[in-house]
């Protein structure tokens, strides 16, 4: 079954997109004093993926190349949503990456990771093929949409996407991480305390 199709030249970006090099600019925080000179921190991403919904993408897309964009303003995505990713050889030699952590990560069966499959050469767009990725749901970040398509024609690149069902899997395991209950632990069950009742009527 194919997983991937390659990314187009052109048009909206697409959920489960897998970009590369993706440069973020944002300001230091120590540059937020009223008295220290600005001081933007770059840093760019060897690999990202698209989280934001294609719908989304598609309605942005039209809205920025409308003749009356007015129009179509409320269908604006300020900001593109990505998770970072890391290759799987990468993260399997992280230190704080255990035997045990790499084995529920590698079968996708830890919540917080999701392992894409390598990508063969036919189907990136840049013919280099991509090994396989682990994306970390920790590590998610935004980039202005205007900004990102601008880099997109100036140094990051689109490379593929993934096809369903397995961007629907993605997609899925992405909101169940971000909807988890966290619990607090406790020592001991908690005590179940009933409400008072009142006094039986005279």
């Amino acid at each position: 079954m194919v997983i991937y199709s390659i990314s187009p030249d052109a048009g909206p970006l697409r959920q489960g997109e897998i970009l590369s090099d993706v440069l973020v600019a944002q300001l230091d925080a120590e540059c937020l004093r009223p008295d220290a000179e600005p001081l933007i921190e770059e840093t760019i991403h060897p690999y990202a993926v698209v989280l934001t919904q294609d719908c989304d993408l598609e309605w942005d897309f039209r809205y920025r190349r409308a003749a009356d964009p007015g129009r179509l303003a409320n269908k604006m995505v300020p900001h593109i949503l990505l998770c970072q990713a890391d290759t799987a050889e990468r993260l399997r030699g992280d230190q704080n990456i255990k035997s045990d952590i790499w084995r529920r990560i590698s079968q996708n069966s830890d919540e917080r990771y999701h392992v894409l499959p390598e990508v063969p050469a036919e189907l990136d767009r840049l013919i280099q093929g991509i090994p396989a990725l682990v994306l970390d749901f920790k590590r998610v970040f935004t980039v202005p949409t205007n900004e990102l398509y601008y880099r997109l024609s100036s140094g990051s690149q689109r490379r593929c996407f993934l096809l369903p069902p397995f961007l629907q899997s993605l997609s899925s395991r992405f909101t169940y991480f971000l909807g988890r209950v966290p619990l607090p632990e406790l020592d001991q069950p908690a005590a179940i305390t009933l409400p008072a009742l009142p006094p039986p009527a005279a």
